[in-house]
């Protein structure tokens, strides 16, 4: 019901969409772009016209931020979700096309779409209202001049057309660009991760025997051992290569590193901005988490519809029932915390309850959405009282790092979550032991905020020098070289320095190794990532900046928060459909993973198109409606 009401949503919104770019107001020609318009460039634009580079310049100067009033006249940054749906206010940030803390997470188009995650707001098209139509506007039509009947916006939200040339839509500005790539790469890595994980369930014991470490056997029944064959020096995992496939845990901090890098970065300057004008910026801080909770909602719905409703009936066979622990935990009521996103808090608060493995993967977004959440109390003292912003962000960051280290000495946890699930549930997925990457990205927002002026006036940060100042940077090469090399060494050591850890269960590492290891590893890759961006924004990596800035993945990472949603769902439809449990080898993982990343890229777009940016549509023309512009 729900996929038909969509489609026919789709269908209404495109007819509507094409017959009024048939017939433009007043009967002239469409209007030409301008505004937020003319800041972006269609797909088709940068890949077939014969005339148009095929992709951004590798490394494009860094550019001032627009005249205080903003390029649409918006006047500064929106506290509010904005978005492109026509007839609805001008919310657009005066350093980007649009704006909102709540639904950008940052200036510019980066970001699990969803967090800076994921990113989840819209970037896509023009955020001003279009020409009041001849006839149909003011008074007569129940709607206010200058604006589109109500009826016609709405099923414009869901136009195919519109909403296929917003995902096809590009920045003009690249200077964060290269968190596109991270973002890409990162959900790429965890969805590698997953599939090993997803499918240990409906594996056999010969499964285990070439993944597990040597030792994992040792427990078993000699009746048991008799039934498979364990290689000689154990499996995989402790193996060099294979370390790639539990250092997937930092792509997850790769996430909530853009999300404190982009919610910060989006906010400085509106809590500038409120404070500049006397305004109480905290008077928008419950739309500011609404417009959130309403932008993250509508695909965690559509998500918990599908497992309880239409996945039970997707698929048969003898493996199909070992799947559905997650269904049933749905099905039994574990709904209501995924959508108040305290999954993670229930978990520990319960953890022999069932309730919190419904969509177990969401515990990201209970994070995020937590982090988000608190957010504005770092960024309004760094604002108003620098000094003691930085403060409260280290003390907040030694904060978080001292618990993890505390929790595994008391505990004596092994650096890895798939040795105890106790681990999992008191450090792993909560929030005061995972806040350490979103901690460095706000820090890094807020140095990357300084470094180009935003604490000095609106008249000196706009200007010609200050923009000048900030093209021309050149740092010296041993600081360039030094940044290069040491996030290289710190992140290579993070990801591959586990072989000892992963070469016997149980793991012969000390107890000093693995609380060392907990509670730096997740400090220490943000700041890599952290001196990779720096050297990428200010264009002095111009091969990585290429490579993270290349223009389909600026388009792939729109889908990268329904590819976060969807993948456990074509996961567990594929790997309980077999016959007999899945044996492990190089050449299923590579197949799996190769099919699981297009399956979840293909349903991603669907979901984009159909439901997510929709969604995204019809919350920024509510706000318009309603005249919330920051």
């Amino acid at each position: 019901v729900l996929a038909g009401a969509l489609l026919a949503l789709a269908a209404a919104g495109t007819a509507v969409d094409v017959a009024a770019q048939r017939s433009p107001p007043g009967g002239g020609k469409p209007p030409s772009p301008s505004g937020a318009e003319a800041h972006t460039r269609p797909l088709c634009a940068a890949s077939c016209a014969p005339s148009a580079p095929l992709a951004p310049t590798a490394v494009e100067p860094l550019r001032a931020p627009p005249p205080p009033g903003g390029e649409n006249g918006g006047g500064g940054a929106s506290l509010l979700p904005a978005d492109d749906a026509e007839g609805g206010a001008d919310l657009s940030n005066s350093s980007s096309r649009s704006s909102s803390p709540a639904q950008r997470m940052g200036a510019c188009n980066i970001g699990p779409r969803g967090s800076g995650a994921f990113d989840f707001r819209d970037d896509s098209a023009p955020s001003a209202r279009p020409p009041a139509r001849q006839g149909s506007g003011g008074a007569a039509s129940g709607g206010r001049r200058g604006e589109e009947p109500l009826g016609v916006a709405l099923l414009r939200c869901f136009s195919l057309v519109r909403n296929w040339r917003s995902l096809g839509s590009l920045r003009a500005d690249g200077t964060m660009g290269c968190l596109d790539g991270m973002r890409c790469f990162s959900m790429a890595w965890v969805i590698f991760g997953h599939t090993i994980v997803y499918a240990m369930g409906a594996g056999g014991l010969q499964f285990d025997a070439e993944l597990l470490p040597p030792g994992w056997a040792d427990k078993l029944p000699p009746s048991t051992l008799a039934s498979f064959s364990l290689p000689p020096e154990g499996g995989r995992l402790a193996t060099v290569s294979y370390q790639l496939v539990p250092a997937a845990f930092f792509a997850v901090d790769t996430f909530f590193w853009l999300s404190g890098l982009l919610t910060t970065h989006a906010l400085l300057p509106s809590v500038r901005k409120a404070a500049s004008t006397g305004k109480a910026w905290w008077s928008a801080y419950p739309m500011y988490a609404l417009g959130r909770w309403m932008r993250l909602s509508p695909l965690v719905g559509v998500l918990l519809l599908t497992t309880v409703g239409l996945l039970p009936a997707l698929g048969d066979g003898p493996m199909w029932s070992l799947g559905g622990a997650e269904g049933d935990a749905c099905r039994a009521g574990g709904w209501w915390l995924n959508l108040l996103y305290v999954q993670n808090l229930f978990a520990l608060a319960a953890p022999d309850s069932a309730l919190w493995r419904c969509e177990g993967h969401l515990w990201y977004l209970a994070n995020d959405m937590q982090f988000f959440l608190a957010a504005p109390l770092f960024a309004y003292p760094l604002v108003t009282r620098p000094a003691a912003g930085w403060a409260l962000l280290a003390t907040a960051l030694t904060a978080s790092t001292a618990a993890n280290a505390v929790i595994a000495a008391v505990n004596g946890y092994a650096a890895s979550p798939l040795f105890d699930q106790t681990y999992f549930t008191n450090v792993y997925i909560q929030p005061w032991t995972r806040a350490q990457p979103f901690l460095v990205g706000a820090a890094f927002a807020a140095f990357w905020d300084r470094l180009q002026g935003g604490a000095a006036p609106l008249a000196r940060r706009h200007s010609p020098a200050s923009a000048a100042s900030h093209a021309s940077r050149a740092d010296p090469a041993w600081l360039v070289w030094g940044l290069a090399a040491g996030a290289a060494a710190v992140m290579l050591a993070l990801s591959f320095g586990t072989l000892g850890l992963y070469s016997a269960l149980p793991s012969p590492w000390s107890e000093a190794q693995n609380v060392s290891y907990i509670a730096l590893s997740r400090l220490g890759w943000p700041v890599g990532l952290s001196a990779v961006a720096y050297l990428c924004f200010s264009g002095q990596a111009p091969l990585v900046n290429g490579l993270l800035s290349w223009w389909p993945l600026q388009v792939f990472g729109k889908l990268t928060f329904a590819a976060y949603i969807v993948h456990p769902v074509v996961m567990y439809g594929v790997n309980y459909s077999t016959t007999a449990p899945i044996e492990f080898s190089d050449i299923w993982f590579a197949k799996s993973f190769t099919g699981f990343l297009a399956w979840a890229s293909l349903l991603a777009l669907l979901l984009w198109l159909l439901a997510e940016k929709p969604a995204a549509n019809l919350l920024a023309l509510a706000l318009g409606r309603l005249g919330l512009k920051g």
